[in-house]
């Protein structure tokens, strides 16, 4: 397709996503503001405030949400390779230890917590995998970075079902930029985004608009616009990734059971053939991800994935997901749209129980007509110890307030009940229990509290699988293999170990194979301090029974003070000291020479993949 075909077919999808996706985003955006404590509907403040009641607001889905995202906190996980076979071992070390960088160089758990409580909230959480030039303008490729990117910025293939997005056929990330920072990022369209920005002001002239849809780039797509929002002049841009079938040819090798693209002319694939009786070429239509970005009509940039593998690299977050569900509302939710309606009953049975005891307090005054003054009812009928001259042969007397009606507080505790039951989010979960109950009774009930929210913790599992997959693409396609060792670092202990046998092997998997089908496998490791803290006895008890364990090692499993100052003298190094078992044995340490092997095996590796991109 041409770029202007490109450029129409994404503001196609993106029309008909935002249009499919605008009732979620009108529950979306009530669910932040209940959680937020703005949760009135602005006719109905306005009409009690016209009458003089009270609008209260008593939060009582904050403290749940927040349990919640705490206990995701406290129960933090790393992404870890595992190797299918024990020649890969080498593989994972250098892959773990390059993720767990990317992930805490650049705020990337903060990210995947965030993105767990957008989820939380509204039903979805979303981020990205990026390259980031800010920290080393200098390098053309780039770091790998993560970050929480908007949930309502996000306008995904309707027709998707699968939580992985599988079956996706794109995903668009709609964001504004300033006009003149968008001519100098791309000063070759220069003329045409002057265009396009000469008929979107003609659009908005018309207002012409469509619910969830904005029809112009100044357009926001909401039903009404804040003051902010339109003084906000800022085009609007859509960064789309999507898949477009092709034809692909494979070398197949029925030895090893690999498949080799390849873009090889005919005469050298008979050749090839001729020479390698067990090599058989497939053709088969496989999707490629591709990725364009879109001005209006005007294609910025575009082209095929630089990330190799068919993923997006925007990745989902679904708290509650149900893909039979016709609706966007009811396929995505989160924690906050089940307590809504019992959240509005606790407001308004609170606000009319406060609005009781106001006027208790003046109930008001009846008598014979003539029998005081007025006025002085008016104004002093109500304070306490006033002196009211009454006319002979008249009554005045006070009307005796309503009684408190009983039933406000049984419901008032049904309605907190109710928060606490939908949610599973129990008085033990948010630690409201006696001291005198059974510390087991209390764990079980914090247990069967955590099993009513296993759906949440089991998606944010499926999401970090996904991000371990687009991360190992991401290395494989980013990183040079001095960029590597500059990452993994020549004096870690354990780096250098691995030099001597399985470096270079594991450093041209890397460079020159799919090791993300049948190689490694992405899971999750515990990292909560406490967690370390049994990792780190157990390795105390491997050293008392002989295990000879390196010195930097046992420190970096602690958490004593300094660490890393000590893991720097530790590992400046290579033949520092190590612990030796009781036994007396000891552990010779890989030498200096060791790591000049190692670089120039990434010397070797830049060479071949240069010759052989």
């Amino acid at each position: 397709m041409s770029e202007s075909e490109i450029a129409r077919q994404i503001n196609e999808w993106f029309r008909k996503s935002s249009e499919h996706i605008a009732p979620w985003r009108e529950q979306a955006l009530e669910d932040y503001k209940f959680y937020l404590g703005d949760q009135w509907k602005n006719e109905d403040r306005a009409k009690l405030r016209e009458e003089g009641r009270p609008d209260l607001t008593i939060n009582k889905i904050r403290p749940v949400v927040n349990v919640v995202m705490g206990y995701e906190r406290q129960s933090l996980t790393d992404i870890t390779y595992l190797p299918i076979e024990h020649s890969d071992y080498s593989v994972t070390q250098v892959l773990n230890q390059l993720v767990k960088l990317i992930l805490s160089s650049g705020a990337g758990e903060h990210s995947q917590s965030y993105q767990f409580q957008d989820g939380l909230i509204c039903g979805q959480g979303w981020g990205q995998v990026i390259l980031d030039h800010n920290q080393n303008p200098h390098d053309p490729l780039g770091d790998i970075k993560y970050r929480k990117v908007d949930p309502f910025s996000i306008y995904l293939d309707p027709y998707s079902l699968e939580p992985d997005l599988s079956d996706a056929r794109f995903v668009i990330r709609a964001f504004k930029m300033p006009l003149d920072i968008i001519k100098k990022i791309y000063p070759h369209r220069k003329e045409a985004i002057g265009d396009a920005m000469a008929v979107s002001k003609e659009q908005l002239e018309e207002n012409v608009h469509v619910k969830g849809y904005p029809n112009h780039h100044y357009d926001h797509g909401g039903d009404t616009l804040t003051l902010e929002e339109m003084r906000d002049d800022r085009p609007l841009v859509l960064e789309c990734w999507y898949r477009e079938y092709q034809n692909q040819r494979y070398i197949f090798d029925e030895d090893a059971y690999q498949f080799y693209p390849t873009e090889l002319p005919s005469e050298r694939l008979s050749a090839l053939l001729e020479r390698a009786p067990q090599l058989r070429v497939i053709t088969k239509m496989v999707p490629k991800m591709r990725y364009a970005v879109v001005l209006g009509s005007v294609m910025l940039e575009g082209g095929p994935s630089p990330y190799r593998a068919n993923m997006f690299p925007l990745i989902p977050f679904y708290a509650s997901f149900v893909g039979s569900a016709k609706s966007a509302e009811l396929r995505y939710q989160g924690l906050v749209r089940a307590l809504k309606d019992p959240q509005r009953e606790i407001n308004k049975r609170r606000a009319q129980l406060l609005h009781i005891i106001n006027t208790a307090a003046n109930s008001g005054w009846i008598g014979d007509k003539g029998a005081t003054d007025k006025k002085t009812i008016e104004q002093f009928g109500n304070k306490p110890g006033v002196y009211i001259e009454v006319s002979p042969g008249k009554r005045l007397e006070r009307i005796a307030p309503a009684p408190w009606p009983q039933g406000y507080t049984e419901l008032e505790l049904i309605s907190t009940e109710n928060i606490k039951e939908i949610s599973g989010v129990n008085a033990d979960l948010l630690g409201q229990y006696e001291k005198t109950t059974p510390g087991v009774a209390i764990q079980m009930r914090q247990r069967q509290g955590i099993t009513v929210m296993q759906e949440m913790f089991d998606n944010f599992r499926l999401t970090k699988q996904l991000l371990g997959k687009v991360l190992l693409h991401a290395v494989q396609a980013f990183y040079t293999p001095e960029k590597i060792l500059r990452a993994v670092g020549t004096t870690n202990k354990q780096m250098v170990k691995l030099i001597g046998g399985e470096m270079e092997t594991a450093m041209e998997v890397l460079m020159n194979r799919d090791i993300s089908r049948f190689d490694v496998v992405v899971s999750e490791n515990q990292n909560t301090p406490s967690w370390r803290r049994a990792a780190f006895q157990e390795l105390l008890q491997l050293t008392q029974l002989g295990a000879p364990i390196p010195m930097d090692i046992l420190v970096e499993a602690s958490d004593v003070p300094r660490k890393e100052e000590i893991l720097g003298r530790l590992r400046s190094d290579p033949a520092g000291p190590e612990i030796v078992p009781q036994t007396g044995g000891s552990e010779t340490t890989a030498s200096s020479a060791a790591a000049a092997k190692m670089r120039e095996a990434a010397q070797r590796l830049a060479d071949m993949k240069a010759v052989n991109p």
